[in-house]
């Protein structure tokens, strides 16, 4: 936890230092096409071959850069995949969260970090005996229940969602409620596959299944055991043409090359595999989070550092 801890923390002093940088160049450009207001015309006529003028979509996205000081991770799956069972695993705070009722599934559930003493849930309200093509039940889907709990993964700087399972007669509010969601905070997701949406093979891939498969004794190694179990799912997972398309953009990734995929059993089993399991698909989820929550500050950077070269080979030359 501590690495993750320190690179989380490293991550909000870029984007600290980022920001301060962007209004320190956008008040110093300003104060030089101030100075130079005399000339201003006819620094108009080279602006065609100058890149030294912000056009208005660069100067509204630095001026609109606000980055997150937390990261936002979404768990989304189809319905009954287990992502409150997740949710709970994840946060290690016991299994306090209902599984497979639909008044609380139906509702996007924020958990963010709160001390033992100050654990909470805010803004929650019992469904409606109502239908849920109602707009009563549109109005009441529309609010976000948010649970402080004091979960070490949280306190990382993290908030996570658990979004309502995806059904062919959802109600459209629930897609909308999600959109909006992916829109204000730019979450990672966190997607859920179930084993028979990618396999003829209906077993639940459990340790004990795993193990039973491997009771020749091919492989003595629990890490390399747990890996090859990890790349068998992956490419079983790729070869479905649909899943293929959309999660990795048609493209073939090696198992080795990709960061974004893994595998979580929660069958209450005690053995040690599961938990290296568990911990595995944690660390390698927060970690790619990480890497995503410097992404839009990168792009940003590099446009800064584009117009700081440009401005100085414009003022060396003219």
């Amino acid at each position: 936890m501590s690495r993750l801890e320190n690179i989380l923390e490293s991550n909000n002093v870029i984007k600290r230092s980022t920001l301060k940088t962007i209004k320190e160049y956008l008040d110093i450009q300003q104060r030089f096409f101030e100075k130079v207001e005399s000339v201003f015309q006819q620094l108009r006529t080279i602006e065609s071959v100058a890149n030294i003028f912000l056009n208005d979509e660069l100067r509204t996205l630095l001026n609109e850069f606000k980055p997150m000081e937390k990261v936002h991770l979404t768990i989304c799956g189809y319905n009954s995949v287990g992502k409150t069972t997740f949710a709970n695993e994840f946060l290690k705070c016991g299994n306090f969260l209902l599984t497979g009722i639909d008044a609380i599934s139906a509702l996007i559930i924020k958990f963010s970090y709160a001390t033992a003493n100050e654990a909470c849930v805010i803004k929650y309200v019992a469904q409606p005996e109502i239908g849920k093509m109602s707009d009563e039940f549109a109005r009441w889907a529309s609010q976000m229940i948010e649970i402080r709990v004091p979960s070490r993964v949280l306190q990382l700087g993290i908030d996570i969602y658990d979004s309502p399972g995806f059904l062919g007669e959802d109600p459209p509010i629930l897609a909308e409620n999600l959109l909006k969601l992916i829109s204000s905070v730019r979450p990672s997701l966190i997607y859920l596959f179930d084993n028979p949406t990618v396999s003829d093979d209906s077993r639940k891939y459990d340790i004990l299944t795993i193990l039973k498969d491997n009771e020749d004794g091919d492989i003595e190694d629990e890490d390399q055991l747990l890996n090859n179990e990890r790349e068998k799912r992956y490419n079983l997972l790729i070869n479905v043409t649909e899943i293929s398309s959309t999660f990795l953009n048609g493209q073939h990734v090696l198992f080795d090359q990709c960061n974004c995929f893994d595998i979580f059993s929660s069958q209450g089993s005690t053995d040690r595999m599961e938990d290296k399991m568990k911990q595995h698909a944690f660390d390698n989820i927060v970690r790619f989070a990480a890497e995503q929550d410097l992404h839009s500050t990168k792009q940003v950077i590099c446009i800064v550092l584009d117009l700081i070269d440009d401005f100085l080979k414009f003022y060396s030359y003219y």
